[in-house]
């Protein structure tokens, strides 16, 4: 596949959520241990490591930016 149909895809898979793409924190986390669990049990390295509060932190506002430049575009197609 070509980059273009591959951005086409992500497109059109990123309408069909309605670009709702946030997880919540208790879901990372549900999802983080299992795969850490999984790894322990199959004697793979885990590379993933907890995020401190400063990552955290700095994740959201860069979802937040993305989020409000995704409702900027959708609003301005509808227009």
């Amino acid at each position: 596949m070509t980059p273009k149909e591959i951005n086409e895809l992500e497109r059109v898979y990123l309408h069909l959520l309605d670009y709702r793409v946030h997880i919540n924190g208790s879901e990372y986390a549900k999802y983080y241990f299992i795969l850490r669990t999984v790894a322990e049990k199959a004697n793979i390295k885990f590379p993933l490591k907890p995020m401190n509060i400063n990552e955290v932190v700095k994740l959201q506002k860069k979802a937040q930016e993305m989020e409000d430049t995704i409702n900027e575009v959708k609003m301005r197609s509808t227009q």
